[in-house]
């Protein structure tokens, strides 16, 4: 049997009433015998006896030094620490943990029904349930409920009695006794946007940096047991889901510009309020369009100069190219022609030494003319294919008279050339086709073909 537990605690004989063992602590208030050791509640912490020693419990290596009121048994692993001030503790000596929502509560005493736990405390009655392995407050009772005093200092049930111990005496109260819900409003009791006031008049802001929005909730609610309010509250289109909270106070920093309505609802009772920030210049929709396409129309402008400046040197290349090409023909030209010139002034010469006038004039006057076209179409860079074909008939023509009528000759032309229209480099092709006379006819002319063979026709096909 163990003795007076202010001073101590003394192991007494109760035989020969004599002590047979004393532990020196002060300040206990309640013992209880739990695996296999005896627990002491004291006003600086938890301490046990095991092994005929007395010691400190530790919870991770840490000492329990709350002041305990007393001990209660929920199960055979674990226990109930009520303390003066800080609320209930649940542990099994190896880990301890708060009873939600006991904060700052003197718990004088606890009773456990099956698993469900009331706790007497300073302010009324509480009620806790075991849900998933966690225990959660289910309701309160205070003087609104009967109690003679918030002051609660035991409990005890009895069938289906809650039987209290008060300040103000016993009260005797219906386990079974249900709480009406007396939430009659719950309103957004203000919101600021970096501390100005949103209202319905007053609800459009310019963007701020940094900015925040701070929202405060309210309700007007007669229901006891108000420790469990909590509310729903959205804020679009930032937040598309609804959020639960207690708090009464809200947050938002850093929000960007746009249209906003925040949304508040507890038991079918829904409020909201829309505000507005409102970009800066350089925000708005039309600035960063007009920016996009600057940007967009200075990329194509782009595009085409360097495309117009490709085609530009493609142009003077090619440019370049034909001028090269008029170049090299004039140059072959200018090689081909005095050998004409010269062979048509050598037979002119022929026929005057032979005193044939009447073939020297006509020569002469066919030369004339075939000059002067040719003077004419020097200067273009293109004739059609029909002056060119008259040119060479007027040079084979000069040609024939040459070799006394003893050359023959024959143009052909594809009938799907249209040579009115078909154009080609001036003189391209009688540079040609005199090559052709001077070099096959005119050189075998006196020994080595006879005139048999220099009859045979001689035949230009196009």
């Amino acid at each position: 049997m163990y003795g007076d537990f202010t001073a101590g605690i003394n192991k007494i004989d109760t035989n020969n009433l004599k002590i047979l063992k004393v532990y020196n602590q002060r300040g206990i208030t309640n013992l209880m015998v739990f695996k296999d050791r005896l627990l002491v509640a004291t006003t600086n912490g938890l301490k046990q006896i095991k092994n005929e020693a007395l010691s400190e419990v530790t919870f991770n290596k840490q000492i329990f030094s709350k002041p305990i009121l007393s001990i209660t048994k929920i199960s055979k692993t674990h226990v109930l620490l009520n303390t003066d001030g800080f609320g209930s503790f649940i542990t099994d000596l190896n880990k301890i943990e708060q009873l939600p929502k006991s904060e700052f509560l003197i718990v004088n005493n606890a009773f456990v029904e099956n698993k469900d736990i009331w706790l007497a405390s300073n302010s009324g009655l509480f009620k806790y349930v075991l849900k998933d392995e966690n225990y959660t407050l289910e309701k309160k009772l205070t003087v609104a409920n009967g109690i003679p005093s918030q002051q609660v200092n035991d409990i005890y049930i009895y069938n289906n009695d809650l039987i209290l111990s008060t300040n103000n005496g016993i009260a005797i109260l219906p386990k079974k006794q249900e709480i009406t819900n007396q939430l009659l409003d719950i309103y957004i009791d203000k919101l600021t946007y970096n501390n100005q006031t949103v209202t319905k008049n007053n609800n459009t802001f310019k963007y701020l940096e940094n900015n925040n929005i701070s929202i405060a909730i309210s309700r007007i609610d007669f229901t006891e047991n108000n420790t469990n309010f909590s509310y729903n509250y959205k804020l679009e289109p930032l937040l598309s889901d609804w959020k639960a909270t207690e708090t009464t106070n809200i947050n938002f920093n850093d929000l960007q510009p746009n249209t906003y309505i925040f949304k508040v609802e507890s038991q079918n009772i829904k409020k909201k309020i829309e505000f507005t920030i409102t970009p800066l210049w350089h925000q708005t929709f039309w600035f960063k369009a007009i920016v996009l396409l600057t940007l967009t129309s200075l990329f194509f402008r782009a595009v085409w100069y360097l495309s117009k400046r490709s085609q530009q040197q493609k142009s003077k290349k090619l440019f370049q190219e034909k001028q090269l090409s008029e170049i090299q023909l004039k140059a072959l030209r200018s090689q081909m022609n005095p050998h004409f010139v010269f062979n048509s002034l050598a037979a002119i010469q022929y026929f005057i030494n032979e005193n044939n006038f009447e073939a020297s004039e006509k020569y002469l006057v066919k030369f004339s003319k075939l000059i002067r076209r040719f003077f004419e179409l020097s200067k273009e860079t293109t004739i059609t294919l029909t002056e060119e074909i008259k040119l060479l008939t007027n040079y084979l023509e000069i040609e024939k008279l040459r070799f006394r009528e003893k050359l023959e000759y024959q143009i052909n032309i594809d009938d799907a050339i249209d040579i009115k229209n078909t154009k080609i480099p001036t003189m391209l092709l009688q540079p040609i086709v005199e090559n052709a006379v001077n070099h096959g006819i005119f050189n075998k002319f006196d020994t080595e073909y006879s005139d048999h063979q220099l009859q045979k026709s001689r035949y230009f096909n196009l």
